[in-house]
């Protein structure tokens, strides 16, 4: 897929070669608009992702008390690594079963994870 965006620099395309600007006199200064394709890398987002990251978790408990729980993000129950609908499966230290979690990109995103395999 070919993706267009507008440059000011003119290209102008001869014989299956891309001749610059600065080759080509008469485009000085014309101020023309050329669509040239780039490639959708140029324009993809980044996705954060969070399978086999090391954890800290910030949870508000009973009466608004927050604590954070330390945890390994075991998998994806549904949805796809990094984007915000997924479910992850974390398993937290001290605890033998896995929770799923639904609101994990969410809580990245307010500050609420923070990954500490990078610390």
């Amino acid at each position: 897929m070919n993706i267009y965006r507008t440059v000011t620099q003119r290209t102008k395309k001869t014989e299956g070669q891309k001749v610059k600007a600065s080759q080509n006199p008469s485009s000085y200064g014309n101020g023309d608009k050329t669509n040239i394709p780039t490639t959708s890398r140029s324009q993809r987002l980044h996705r954060t992702k969070f399978v086999g990251r090391r954890i800290s978790h910030e949870w508000v408990e009973d009466e608004g008390h927050r604590k954070w729980y330390d945890g390994t993000v075991m998998g994806v129950e549904s949805g796809k690594d990094g984007s915000p609908d997924a479910v992850y499966e974390v398993m937290y230290d001290g605890d033998e079963e896995l929770y799923s979690i639904d609101h994990l990109h969410t809580d990245f995103q307010s500050a609420s994870v923070k990954f500490i395999d990078l610390m």
